[in-house]
């Protein structure tokens, strides 16, 4: 008697990823584009199935990925597997649609084959070869039945390269500083963000102006604002799904912006202080739309005393800047690019 239409045969579908790393491919999604791919809705539950596809992912680290495909019969029996390897989020999920549609339609075409050779004994179930060259088979006894070789599928364990996107983010920011003006400052940011798709390694600017803070000694005044700058790269010490902590280090260049009133003698003019940066950053993202928050520290900077000399030539002290900058920073990134 003939084998059930292809129409007949029904899958479910299950995937799993390890709760502690990072994962990418969800379930639901990859239902809807191996469905949208077949042209057809071939899923139901897993009670009512004839063949079980199920999924299990894991990172290996770097923004690479690996998964294990295995399709089994309503009995639990292993028909078949697939090791997938991706060098990022994007390839393993075109992967994973790829292998899974075609273990749907591999089932059309080993039916015809069926109605064919309907008369043919159905040889002993731990010698039937599973329908994917993904496992090893076992060799059939010379009295057995000659089984037919199972269709070849292209392997996917070294999907195509691809030079990965560079992302661009932009956004503004609120932060203080402490060690640069007389006391913490109020600091208005402008951010830039570039980072490699599928990538743990960024690289990022902050651009500051913090507002003018007034030191008066009677009839003299001084009023000292600051611009700053820090380029660094940054490194994801960890990654989820949307958030992500990293750890930057690089540069900090900034520039007091002295004005004085009621000065004898003296020269209002710009003291910079450059030395290393480093900081510890979390990212939380909401799609295309990001905030940031980070602690840092920038040491070895020159110090100044910023001074002055009274009526009578006595030297009067406003404020030194110190060695050591600490800073907060608070940001809103939106992806450009």
């Amino acid at each position: 008697m003939a084998t059930r239409a292809r129409a007949d045969v029904s899958f479910a579908l299950s995937w799993r990823t390890d709760p502690r790393g990072d994962h990418c491919i969800d379930e639901e999604a990859l239902r809807g584009a191996v469905e949208q791919r077949l042209g057809r809705k071939p899923f139901t539950d897993a009670a009512r199935a004839d063949i079980l596809i199920e999924g299990e992912e894991s990172a290996l680290g770097h923004g690479q990925f690996r998964a294990r495909v295995t399709e089994r019969d309503g009995r639990g029996a292993v028909r078949g597997v697939r090791e997938l390897e991706a060098q990022s989020c994007s390839a393993l999920h075109r992967a994973a649609t790829l292998i899974v549609a075609l273990m749907i339609d591999a089932h059309g075409a080993g039916e015809r084959a069926d109605e064919e050779s309907s008369t043919t004994p159905a040889p002993p179930p731990e010698l039937q070869a599973p329908p994917h060259a993904g496992v090893v088979s076992v060799a059939p006894e010379p009295s057995s039945p000659t089984l037919t070789p199972a269709r070849r599928q292209p392997s996917l364990r070294t999907p195509e390269r691809r030079s990965p996107r560079l992302q661009f983010s932009l956004g503004l920011g609120l932060g203080t500083s402490v060690g640069v003006l007389p006391s913490a400052s109020a600091t208005v940011l402008l951010v830039a963000r570039l980072e490699p798709e599928g990538s743990r390694w960024s690289f990022d600017s902050w651009v500051g102006y913090s507002f003018p803070q007034r030191v008066s000694d009677g009839p003299v005044r001084g009023d000292f604002a600051a611009v700053e700058q820090r380029m660094r790269p940054c490194f994801a010490l960890g990654r989820w799904r949307s958030r992500r902590i990293d750890a930057c280090a690089g540069v900090e260049w900034a520039a007091v912006l002295p004005e004085t009133i009621g000065v004898a003698r003296g020269s209002d003019h710009w003291r910079v202080l450059i030395g290393p940066t480093a900081a510890v950053a979390f990212e939380q993202r909401a799609g295309t739309f990001g905030g940031r928050v980070e602690l840092g520290l920038t040491l070895g900077v020159p110090q100044y005393d910023f001074s002055y000399f009274d009526l009578a030539g006595e030297r009067k002290s406003f404020y030194s800047t110190d060695a050591a900058l600490f800073f907060v920073a608070l940001g809103g990134l939106a992806r450009i690019l």
